[in-house]
């Protein structure tokens, strides 16, 4: 049975207070502040996996302050299927090796997971392989980087979404639309693409790429936004937004007319 798995690169930063005082995860693609000194690659794992399978994956943590660190890895899940409630992550992620260890200062260290699919999984897995860390001399906040992990069960996948709204509104000069995206798969989506917008005849007028965003899970909404450029300015009348937009396998198009009032706002007409 072979296996398809893909990696990516960046990082998903986190620390006990930030998550007290907001709940949120903060997503970077770079360490910004002298207090982050740790980079985990890559940030996310997909494998595609049949039930009953596992494979080896490997993270690689590097460690870029001038002082030595310690680290402890542990796992957790992150997004959970109704379906899936037990399989927890200690279930179908692995760590080899220790999982406290210190990194000198500019060294690197590979960890080894070992990835599986149990045999009752439906849609897919999701969870986080957590580097907590800290120097000789430790602060009042203990950094943590978390990484994701997604494992889909082949065959038992379900991708699929519609789109549900489409909004725009006047900001700063441009025009900010905001496609809402529902799943209503088992598995996660990640739509990219593009928005349109047309004038009364067809005619295209500006085209505004949707790069790949967060995730959206199933039974959930997301909201992928983007604005017109500031060359393209639009006078008096009605057009039409039309987004295009896909993963995978998935393809989602919807479109919604605007009309530009004379004073410039937005007012969207009904979706079709």
């Amino acid at each position: 049975m072979s296996v398809r798995f893909h990696q990516d690169k960046g990082v998903t930063m986190r620390s006990r207070s930030i998550k007290m005082l907001s709940g949120m995860l903060l997503l970077t693609t770079g360490i910004t502040s002298s207090g982050w000194t740790m980079v985990i690659a890559p940030a996310r794992t997909e494998i595609y996996l049949a039930p009953g399978m596992s494979t080896k994956v490997f993270l690689t943590a590097t460690n870029d302050d001038k002082f030595k660190v310690q680290v402890e890895l542990s796992t957790k899940d992150w997004f959970v299927l109704d379906a899936n409630k037990g399989i927890t992550s200690d279930k179908w992620i692995k760590i080899h090796g220790p999982t406290q260890f210190y990194l000198n200062p500019g060294k690197s260290r590979k960890v080894k997971l070992t990835l599986s699919c149990p045999k009752e999984t439906i849609g897919e897995l999701v969870g986080m392989v957590s580097f907590r860390y800290q120097t000789e001399h430790p602060s009042m906040v203990t950094p943590m980087i978390s990484v994701s992990m997604y494992v889909m069960a082949a065959g038992q996948e379900k991708l699929e979404g519609i789109i549900k709204d489409i909004t725009g509104r006047l900001w700063n000069g441009h025009i900010a639309f905001g496609t809402l995206v529902e799943n209503t798969g088992n598995v996660h989506l990640r739509p990219s693409g593009r928005l349109v917008v047309v004038d009364s005849k067809g005619v295209e007028l500006s085209s505004m790429a949707v790069p790949e965003g967060q995730p959206t899970y199933p039974g959930r909404d997301g909201v992928y936004s983007v604005q017109t450029p500031s060359n393209v300015q639009f006078s008096s009348g009605t057009y039409t937004v039309r987004a295009e937009l896909g993963y995978k396998d998935v393809i989602l198009k919807k479109s919604r007319d605007f009309t530009v009032l004379p004073d410039g706002q937005i007012e969207m007409s009904p979706m079709k």
